[in-house]
């Protein structure tokens, strides 16, 4: 993990966080921002684990380290109260609830769901995308107190209550409700509304974004055969050449921002090994516009990520005015050096657009590979 500077749109090297573990992949921060908690991303391997450090200013300093009770976590959220996170584990599967410390310190886990495949629905088998269950995120919804739970490999949203029974000590996960994406869908990632009347879900294998209205109560999502799906990808696309990745959702509501990655391979030019930004990848990010209920989606802008694999995005304010941070795992437009780049896009306030003329882009910024260089970036979170 590594710590940067935003100062005038670019990125300065602070730190190499050294103890943040093998593979980190995702990070977020205590509604308190004292803390910061990262996933130890290890493939394949049942030593992936979460990370808790202090955050004080610049000064970010480890405090331990836990199991997370399976394997490649790829996504964290607190509950309401920041007293527990939820883990998603991609290969594992699963969702683990993990017990936060008043020192911020991690426990180890008080309970863990597992999605099991094939499920049955309607009585009928329904087959996986892929070949077992793989959970990729939980987003805690505060009104109904639930998580929902995005499980790729099963093209299901799962709704689970967090609540106490009588007798015990701790809230637990329990099952409340499923929604079923289209058939080999993928669903990867959700971005709620601010009104919390409708979620934004990406879906990682066919490349598309719908917006889906929110039972506030149940804290699920409200079956129909009505919702539409946008389309990520550029006509002439093959299929399977593309996956999405992030989305989020403006603070005021108004605009959607989805990534989408090209996992075709690439190409570099042969003679200056540069990355063609225009020319054979085609990662880019879109920007929605959304209607004044939150129930609809109108396509606005389509750019290049200015990397390849924009795997984590955020958005920010830097001197009153947004800012987009995108992560571009691979290659980078401009880099000689294998690894990726972290980019900068100013937003039009009032639009929503990306002003792609103005992106900062920040790669290699240690030639031989040192410290300051930006290797693999998966996520990107401003303190």
């Amino acid at each position: 993990m590594k710590h940067y500077r935003i100062c005038d749109g670019k990125f300065e090297f602070v730190k190499e966080i050294s103890d943040s573990g093998p593979a980190p992949s995702y990070i977020i921060r205590s509604k308190c921002k004292k803390f910061l908690y990262c996933t130890s991303e290890i493939p394949k391997s049942l030593e992936s684990g979460v990370c808790a450090f202090s955050c004080d200013g610049n000064e970010i300093t480890f405090i331990n380290r836990v199991t997370s009770e399976g394997v490649s976590p790829c996504h964290l959220c607190f509950d309401d109260s920041g007293s527990y996170i939820f883990v998603s584990n991609y290969m594992g599967g699963n969702v683990v609830v993990l017990p936060v410390s008043s020192d911020g310190s991690l426990s180890r886990a008080c309970q863990a769901v597992s999605h099991k495949a094939p499920l049955l629905i309607n009585d009928e088998v329904k087959i996986p995308n892929r070949s077992s269950a793989h959970v990729h995120q939980c987003i805690y919804l505060a009104p109904s107190s639930t998580i929902l739970v995005c499980d790729l490999g099963l093209d299901t949203v799962f709704s689970y209550s967090w609540s106490r029974t009588e007798g015990d000590v701790r809230p637990k996960l329990s099952e409340s409700s499923r929604w079923h994406c289209p058939a080999q869908a993928g669903p990867r990632h959700l971005a709620v509304h601010p009104s919390g009347g409708y979620a934004y879900l990406l879906s990682e294998i066919d490349c598309t974004l719908a917006a889906l209205k929110l039972d506030a109560t149940r804290g699920s999502i409200v079956p129909s055969s009505q919702y539409q799906y946008h389309p990520l990808m550029r006509s002439g696309e093959p299929t399977g050449s593309m996956n999405a990745a992030e989305v989020i959702v403006s603070q005021d509501g108004r605009f959607v921002y989805a990534s989408n990655r090209d996992v075709s391979g690439g190409n570099r030019d042969t003679v200056s090994s540069k990355f063609e930004v225009a020319g054979r990848s085609n990662c880019s990010i879109s920007v929605f516009g959304v209607g004044d209920d939150g129930a609809s989606l109108t396509f606005l802008q389509q750019v290049h990520s200015r990397g390849r694999h924009p795997r984590g995005m955020t958005l920010e304010l830097r001197g009153g005015s947004p800012v987009l941070l995108v992560a571009n795992k691979d290659d980078g437009c401009d880099s000689r050096l294998p690894g990726g780049n972290l980019v900068c896009f100013p937003v039009d306030n009032e639009t929503g657009l990306l002003k792609v003329e103005s992106a900062v882009v920040t790669e290699g910024t240690v030639t031989d590979g040192g410290d300051g260089a930006i290797i693999e970036p998966t996520w990107i979170l401003a303190l």
